[in-house]
């Protein structure tokens, strides 16, 4: 007589039991462990003068000229004006940096 079975062994069925268990486990160990509470985001607690004057400083920067390296001829314009060349004549109109040629080191003889 010839034992014909038609579904999954005993071995395998208990192995995927033991795997969907230990799953279930670890999803119900996370999820024990995830507050209850909404976490709140930090809010400054600075003074609301000194976010004015950090924003009235920054604002100063965007729409002023000046220095960004003296020596080496770099300046900064107004954002708004920088925005327009921009517009109008695409990226290629920022001029690359060249990299600073080494200088030689002293000897230390």
């Amino acid at each position: 007589m010839k034992n014909s079975r038609s579904g999954p062994s005993a071995v395998v069925m208990l192995t995927g039991a033991l795997v969907a268990f230990v799953l279930f486990s670890v999803f119900v160990l996370v999820l024990g462990n995830l507050p209850t509470e909404p976490v709140l985001p930090r809010v400054s607690t600075g003074n609301l003068n000194e976010w004015r004057q950090l924003e009235a400083g920054e604002q100063e920067l965007l729409s002023s000229y000046g220095w960004v390296d003296e020596p080496g001829g770099f300046v900064h314009i107004p954002i708004d004006q920088a925005m327009s060349i921009i517009a109008e004549q695409g990226v290629s109109a920022i001029p690359t940096p060249q990299p600073p040629t080494p200088t030689a080191a002293p000897s230390g003889s």
